[in-house]
């Protein structure tokens, strides 16, 4: 009787096993579809009193051609459940005034009459409540905000110039109303040729934008001598789909590595596509 129960015990506990591995879903590996999926997390700014933190919530948009960006708060408790403190699609770099009353951020994605994408600019909201308003205005954008002390006052950077801002202001004025424009039995006036020689490129802005750049030595050895993505399209994707094709051009070629001089802000960038670190070098 023993030998008999011992049996039916096994073969139950054999059976029980096998049902337990069927009904778990098999594992696979990840694939690039999954990344529409994905959820980052940025960018974490704790209030004066440490109370809340902002952060920077990314997803993929529903096109799934570009990521959307929302500033989120949290109780430091964990006592709550986060919320959406923006309702931009491309806000980020939440930046707490030290009084704690307003939050200074990164507000991208506004089009202009033409219906084109303007550059980012500074938003303020106030914790008293009211929707967030633009208080800049420069034709290259602005960001990193920095607060005064005193909150008064915020330090940004932007790659706007002087003539950048005057370009900006000449067209401002030039498509203000009022202008009469001429009658259909009128000749417009021809351009003034003199000035045009003078300045051949006189508030004509090209349509070409680079916003992303590649080079690398044709000299057998692979090296990538820059990869650059301008700040408005960053973390898009362009870095990787540009770097992608450097790397299929190159294998193409019969080159059998690359290596590039990273600076430190750009290490986990090669690291993500299995580049290692041969030697490290400081510069003062």
């Amino acid at each position: 009787m023993r030998l008999c129960f011992s049996s039916v015990i096994i073969t139950l506990a054999i059976v029980t096993n096998i049902s337990a591995q069927s009904s778990s879903p098999a594992k696979r590996s990840i694939t690039e579809k999954d990344l529409f999926d994905f959820v980052w997390i940025a960018n974490p700014q704790l209030t004066p009193d440490g109370s809340r933190v902002a952060f920077t919530r990314v997803v993929v948009d529903e096109k799934r051609t570009g990521y959307e960006t929302s500033i989120w708060t949290v109780a430091t408790s964990g006592s709550e459940s986060p919320i959406r403190f923006t309702n931009g699609k491309h806000d980020a770099q939440p930046r707490w005034s030290p009084d704690g009353k307003r939050l200074a951020f990164i507000r991208g994605g506004e089009k202009d009459d033409a219906g084109k994408p303007k550059p980012p600019q500074i938003a303020l909201l106030s914790l008293a409540g009211g929707e967030a308003r633009i208080v800049t205005d420069l034709p290259k954008g602005a960001a990193n905000p920095v607060w005064s002390p005193d909150s008064k006052r915020i330090a940004f950077s932007s790659s706007t110039t002087p003539e950048d801002i005057e370009k900006a202001e000449r067209a401002k004025n030039a498509a203000k109303p009022g202008d009469t424009p001429a009658k259909p039995s009128e000749t417009p006036a021809k351009p003034d040729a003199t000035k045009d020689a003078a300045h051949p490129d006189h508030d004509h802005e090209s349509d070409v934008h680079i916003i992303s750049r590649a080079v690398y030595r044709d000299n057998d050895e692979g090296y990538l001598d820059f990869l650059f993505t301008h700040p408005d399209f960053a973390r898009r994707g362009v870095a990787t789909r540009l770097y992608l094709r450097v790397e299929s051009t190159l294998r193409a070629a019969g080159v059998p590595k690359i290596f590039t001089h990273a600076s430190l802000a750009a290490r986990p960038f090669f690291d993500r596509h299995g580049f290692h670190v041969d030697a490290e070098e400081n510069v003062e």
